[in-house]
């Protein structure tokens, strides 16, 4: 697995030309929000899926917080990409090979109106929590062997 961080900004939502998703809250047009554009690429010859364990680590220059709070499902007219990670039972599923290109919008609590244009994105980082086996379908692995079933598994986040 392979996920490149492209670029990124920060936004108040009133500002992105964003729909939510049909399952989503419209989020008050004063929320701030860390728009990150990434490439989830798999690069190995198996299929895989992708879970929500993104997270972010941003710093307004005197104290730091991690968010793993982010928008799913929306669309984004006229902007490529045009979609955020969606909104799917048990992950994102990619074939040997492919890649998709997302947005994924996280959701800044509370900056401050002064404090929003002093931050800085620290860190942007994937966390597989549990991962193995054979793909069954809607993001779900089983393994036929347990517990002689154990995946090798890289992921590589490259910095913008």
């Amino acid at each position: 697995m392979s996920i490149t961080l492209h670029n990124y900004h920060f936004d108040e939502a009133g500002r992105i030309n964003f729909e939510p998703g049909s399952n989503q809250v419209n989020p008050p047009s004063s929320s701030l929000f860390l728009l990150a554009n990434v490439t989830i690429s798999n690069v190995g010859s198996g299929n895989t899926s992708l879970g929500g364990g993104f997270s972010v680590q941003v710093t307004n220059g005197t104290g730091s917080f991690q968010n793993q709070n982010y928008i799913e499902n929306a669309s984004f007219p006229g902007t490529y990409p045009n979609k955020t990670i969606p909104d799917i039972n048990g992950g994102l599923y990619l074939p040997a090979g492919s890649h998709v290109d997302l947005w994924i919008m996280f959701y800044i609590p509370n900056p401050g109106s002064e404090a929003a244009n002093l931050l800085v994105l620290q860190y942007f980082s994937y966390r597989e929590l549990f991962y193995g086996g054979n793909y069954e379908g809607n993001g779900a692995f089983g393994c036929p062997n347990p517990p002689s079933c154990y995946l090798s598994v890289d992921f590589v986040v490259t910095p913008v």
